[in-house]
């Protein structure tokens, strides 16, 4: 919990499977999950925005995501939910 704690940003390069483990690592609520970049190298990519062969590098996003400021436009998020179930 205490690692956890420390990590401000995330990037996850893989798939959509990458992302839900990720996300696996803050599945309780004492902390919350930080905002995440993830780069897809599947084909399908439901969760993962950005395929990884379209940009010169991931260098270029990360550039722009962490440059992005209100009065320049900002930048677009995607807001998701998780639900919890059990059965």
């Amino acid at each position: 919990e205490q690692q956890r704690a420390m990590v401000d940003f995330i990037v996850t390069v893989g798939g959509d499977g990458t992302l839900l483990r990720t996300a696996g690592y803050f599945q309780d609520d004492s902390v919350p999950m930080p905002p995440v970049v993830s780069f897809s190298f599947g084909s399908l990519g439901f969760l993962t925005p950005f395929q990884f062969d379209e940009h010169e590098s991931p260098d270029q996003v990360l550039d722009s995501v962490l440059a992005a400021r209100p009065e320049t436009g900002g930048i677009n998020c995607t807001l998701r939910s998780r639900i919890r179930c059990e059965l």
